[in-house]
């Protein structure tokens, strides 16, 4: 993808989907305030930095920026002050099943 609009439109897909998704199953969770902001942020930290690995090197940088996705948004939430119950576990939750829901857009739309 060499065109610059439509990797900004990519990028701009890929972040509000995931926003959208893991706020939802934060909200699901019970999560308000600053819990949620927390997980916007985390999410607009984390979101263009695998999404552009992936472009740029692949399946194996998709693998290992989800594994970065996950790490960081834990470290953020353990250490924002929002008391997240089991931080680890919200993080690779909302991080699998948005990753999830990525990857069946992808087949969906790419097939």
């Amino acid at each position: 993808m060499r065109d610059p609009q439509a990797m900004l439109l990519s990028f701009g897909v890929s972040l509000g989907l995931t926003i959208l998704i893991e706020t939802a199953l934060a909200l699901l969770s019970k999560k308000r305030g600053p819990q949620l902001l927390f997980v916007v942020l985390a999410n607009c930290f984390t979101n263009p930095a695998v999404v552009l690995a992936t472009r740029l090197f692949g399946t194996p940088a998709f693998i290992t920026g989800e594994v970065f996705a996950v790490t960081a948004e834990w470290l953020i939430y353990r250490y924002s002050g929002a008391r997240f119950k089991r931080p680890f576990l919200f993080s690779l939750t909302l991080n699998a099943v948005s990753c999830s829901f990525g990857l069946l857009l992808n087949v969906l739309t790419h097939s």
